[in-house]
């Protein structure tokens, strides 16, 4: 597995030093400067397995590969984003009947953004449908966000989807809807959720998933998050969630923290909150039960916060092991002073952006107060780290 860049004329040198490579995953292949690339032939008998993540590689560049060197591979899984040439399926008939006549499994995922003619055309052509196509059981399905202004949306194989992770839309049209089963999405085990206009699905479960990022805010009329969300996941089974979203009500979310038993890891894009507001969250049964029951260890917060707000984190996450947030300059004394005194489980804390001169004061303060006896911080690119 590379996880680092690497270029489309590197792959010659590559297969001349690993003849016998079995498996081949590649996380980001990038493209070159040299249009005059020239490959010569190696044949690769005990390749079987390319992933690629493809980036700023034409088609035809991508045909010159698989010619030259994966004439016997048996499983494809390739990545794009906003590159339409990877979507024609007649170009992909004639380069796996040509040159990949071992292919059993063929997984293509691509995404778009803002170039939603094209999205549309390739999904409307039915040119993943033809009898190549369903004698192979290879089918396939879309989906897009039409209320989002960035206009996203998502091709991709079905019959079983086989990825980790997967990007799901509220707005949903599938190519060959037969052909889609819950079972399917087994493989799934982090879910991102895009889409303002949650509609009820009854095609799409994942049943395996552990984790949930939310990118953006839903509407949930007269259904809770939770009820909306269980359509499409366990959420007992969740163990990390993102809520990459700062338009959900800290209620809205609190609630469907209960709805998540198993949860530990928590990254909360959230704003501001009053403290008349945080007073009355904290009287409600549903925060006093919710305190009591959660098990977040984990909690990362991507804003600045006061001290009565970072009071109502403690509050909330009373088993906080490790904490990431922002805060008030004006307020770094007294809250340092309170995580310290009141957050007995708590061993990690970092403070982001933050001035490197708080290094020296936050030594002073646990010194002068005895607040730790061993420790250790560090200040690395506008961060202080603190663990004991």
């Amino acid at each position: 597995m590379i996880n680092s860049y690497f270029r489309y004329e590197s792959f010659n040198g590559l297969f001349n030093y690993l003849p016998k490579l079995r498996h081949l995953t590649i996380n980001n292949v990038v493209g070159s400067d040299n249009s005059q690339i020239e490959y010569y032939p190696i044949v690769l008998k005990d390749l079987k397995y390319v992933s690629f993540k493809i980036n700023s590689i034409h088609f035809y560049q991508f045909e010159e590969l698989v010619k030259n060197f994966f004439n016997h591979i048996e499983i494809l899984q390739i990545s794009t984003f906003d590159a339409h040439t990877y979507s024609h399926g007649r170009q992909w008939e004639e380069l796996i009947l040509s040159s990949m006549p071992n292919l059993r499994i063929f997984d293509l995922k691509n995404d778009y953004s803002g170039i939603m003619q094209n999205f549309f055309y390739i999904c409307s052509s039915g040119q993943f449908a033809s009898k190549f196509w369903t004698e192979k059981q290879w089918f396939f399905a879309h989906q897009h966000d039409s209320h989002d202004k960035s206009y996203n949306g998502i091709f991709y194989s079905t019959n079983p989807y086989r990825r980790k992770d997967f990007t799901f839309y509220w707005q949903q049209d599938y190519e060959i809807k037969s052909h889609i089963r819950n079972s399917d999405f087994k493989s799934v085990k982090h879910i991102y959720i895009y889409g303002k206009e949650p509609i009820n699905n009854s095609v799409i479960y994942c049943p395996n998933v552990t984790e949930l990022t939310i990118k953006n805010y839903f509407k949930t009329y007269d259904d809770s998050i939770s009820t909306i969300l269980n359509q499409i996941i366990p959420l007992k089974q969740l163990n990390k969630m993102f809520i990459d979203c700062d338009k959900f009500s800290v209620e809205q979310i609190v609630n469907l923290i209960r709805s998540t038993p198993n949860l530990h890891t928590l990254k909360w894009n959230i704003q501001s909150i009053s403290e008349s507001k945080l007073k009355l969250i904290q009287q409600s049964e549903v925060f006093r039960y919710v305190s009591s029951t959660n098990n977040i260890q984990n909690l990362q917060l991507l804003h600045c916060y006061s001290f009565d707000e970072i009071q109502f984190f403690i509050n909330l996450f009373p088993q906080l092991k490790y904490l990431k947030t922002g805060i008030y300059r004006k307020e770094i004394i007294p809250i340092i002073q309170c995580l310290l005194s009141k957050m007995h489980h708590l061993f990690f804390l970092c403070i982001t952006n933050i001035s490197k001169t708080y290094l020296q004061k936050l030594h002073g303060l646990i010194k002068s107060e005895n607040l730790l006896d061993d420790y250790f911080i560090k200040f690395i690119d506008h961060n202080l780290y603190l663990w004991w």
